[in-house]
């Protein structure tokens, strides 16, 4: 599947390795840190500003400690929809 990455913190590397190391390809990355983009121009993957900007087209979204609400048009434009991941340790 061709993914776009949401991508922010060490969650968001973590997102990213996975689902490339499951086979997956890159349709692009809207990176919120230093980290996530370092990590994907240096894999190739073309990095974007804002979610907004992205024009790709892919299979899915997959937003881990992403920062922006997703557009109707860009949700449009991943046949798959989307994965929201927000890690955070809740005490029960």
């Amino acid at each position: 599947m061709k993914v776009l990455f949401c991508v922010g913190k060490q969650a968001g590397v973590i997102g990213m390795l996975s689902a490339l190391a499951d086979g997956h390809k890159a349709a692009g990355a809207v990176c919120y840190d230093g980290i996530t983009e370092n990590l994907a121009k240096l894999l190739s993957i073309r990095v974007y500003p804002k979610v907004s900007e992205w024009d790709g087209e892919g299979d899915v979204l997959l937003s881990v400690h992403g920062r922006e609400i997703v557009p109707a048009g860009t949700l449009k434009r991943v046949t798959h929809g989307g994965v929201n991941v927000h890690p955070l340790y809740f005490d029960f």
